[in-house]
């Protein structure tokens, strides 16, 4: 009924289904110790929570704002701590109006990022980077609050933030720690792959940390379930600059071969292959075929075969060319339609 009534305009009017389910807060948000009272044991209801969540998603700028000041400014740190009403605060966040209410937000959980990421609660860090990327905005203080979360004081620790996040943990812990028994965290890597789409240059922290890690141990996250998603992420991300992603892709050279027969490298080779030019293909052939063998034998590697049509390429490599000049001017026209079709999501401060 709230979607419905949502689509008709009529959501937010008083007398409506959400302002009687709301305690008449839309027609008389003035405060109101009963209310109040109720809305707050509402947050850490089962069935009081499902209800809050869909009402952050369809509340206008102004009710939100009204939801936040009354029922969660100062109580976002404890509430994101309850089993319950941290699903209700999960998605107020990531359903931030404008870049003015989103920037309060990640000012008050600033202080509680590392209690969130490393005590089963990432989910909440997660929610205002979602509100990053669809606002376009919040860049710079979110990443400090994950600096400040995992205790980075230095510039010079910045350089491990792609292992701070991938295990999810402390700076001071990490350095003290064996690399080789340390687990990938699902969640940190999707954190990573939530900055990597972050506006602008928000990529950076990711990517100059990246590169401060020895080629090797970034390989070895190619073979990795968690670890392989981090490397596919960088390839595939439409904010990275080619250059840069060229740069990553050099550190496979002559790897190729073993990433095809890999489960989880596999699809980086695939990766690899969607972003590279003309001559950088046939680098990739030419490894391929050269341990053509090697990778027959493997399921994944016949795949990554097909998938890069080699036996065209051993039979009429100038017909393969043609063939992948014409898909690359094909993607070329349409990202070029898509552009000029598409505007900036413009929302409203009020």
């Amino acid at each position: 009924m709230l979607v419905l009534q949502s689509k008709k305009g009529t959501l937010e009017q008083p007398g409506s289904l959400l302002d009687k389910c709301l305690l008449n807060l839309v027609s008389d948000p003035t405060e109101n110790a009963r209310r109040d009272s109720a809305l707050k044991l509402m947050i850490d209801d089962i069935v009081g929570s499902h209800f809050l969540q869909k009402v952050m998603e369809l509340a206008s700028p102004k009710l939100l704002q009204t939801l936040f000041e009354r029922y969660f400014c100062g109580r976002l740190s404890v509430l994101s701590m309850h089993p319950i009403s941290n699903f209700v605060v999960q998605s107020l966040l990531s359903n931030a109006k404008n870049e003015r209410q989103l920037k309060t937000m990640i000012a008050e959980i600033q202080p509680s990022v590392g209690t969130l990421l490393f005590k089963q609660r990432p989910g909440v860090v997660r929610s205002l980077l979602d509100s990053c990327i669809r606002l376009r905005a919040g860049s710079v203080e979110i990443m400090n609050a994950l600096y400040s979360g995992l205790g980075i004081s230095a510039l010079d620790e910045r350089k491990e933030l792609i292992n701070l996040l991938a295990f999810l943990m402390p700076y001071k812990e990490f350095v003290n720690a064996d690399y080789d028994q340390l687990p990938f965290r699902i969640q940190g890597s999707l954190i990573i792959q939530l900055v990597l789409q972050l506006p602008g240059d928000g990529h950076e922290p990711i990517m100059n940390s990246f590169f401060a890690q020895a080629p090797d141990r970034m390989y070895s996250w190619c073979k990795d379930p968690s670890g392989s998603r981090i490397i596919e992420a960088i390839i595939s991300s439409e904010h990275i600059p080619l250059a840069t992603k060229r740069q990553v892709l050099d550190q496979y050279s002559n790897k190729y071969a073993d990433l095809a027969i890999n489960k989880y490298g596999s699809h980086i080779v695939d990766a690899c292959w969607k972003v590279s030019d003309m001559p950088y293909k046939e680098k990739i052939m030419i490894e391929l075929i050269q341990r053509e063998m090697l990778v027959q034998d493997s399921p994944f590697g016949r795949i990554v075969m097909r998938n890069c049509r080699v036996e065209q390429y051993k039979r009429r490599a100038d017909e393969w060319r043609e063939r992948e000049r014409s898909l690359q001017k094909g993607k070329r026209m349409f990202k070029d339609i898509f552009d000029s079709s598409s505007t900036p999501n413009k929302r409203s401060d009020k």
